[in-house]
């Protein structure tokens, strides 16, 4: 078996193992990530904590396993909170009136003018016929409509 083979044979083997600890940590995202996700993101910080070690990562290693799965929580649970923690999330309550939902009312401030819209923008160029191609089966090319 060549070497490569023997790496993703030890790789399935770990995933099996592991899949219990990959849902928890897929959980604790909140939904930000599931469990198919962190497989594959296991492969690159595998890859990652292997380059900053004497030895080659090896999967079927339990303290390399505990490592992996430590980084992965600390990564993407951990760290990914800290980062957003004091953000404000835009899409919860996207369909509520937005008196109702402060990220519908931050979005709408923090918004452009309309007129900056290029469909905008297209709608008043089609209206004046700015850029019309001849025979009219192709939408209107915007050369400069400000």
């Amino acid at each position: 078996m060549s070497k490569s083979k023997r790496w993703m044979h030890r790789f399935d083997t770990f995933v099996e193992a592991r899949r219990g600890d990959l849902r928890r940590i897929a959980y604790a995202t909140q939904g930000k990530m599931e469990a198919d996700d962190l497989i594959q993101e296991a492969w690159v910080v595998a890859i990652e904590i292997g380059d900053g070690m004497e030895e080659p990562f090896d999967f079927s290693n339990l303290e390399h396993q505990e490592h992996l799965i430590a980084k992965m929580y600390v990564r993407f649970v951990k760290y990914a909170d800290k980062t957003v923690r004091y953000a404000m999330k835009l899409d919860p309550g996207w369909d509520q009136p937005e008196e109702e939902s402060a990220g519908g009312a931050l979005s709408k401030v923090l918004s452009g003018p309309e007129s900056d819209d290029p469909l905008v923008g297209w709608d008043w160029a089609s209206t004046r016929g700015v850029g019309k191609v001849c025979n009219g089966t192709h939408p209107p090319l915007l050369v400069d409509f400000l």
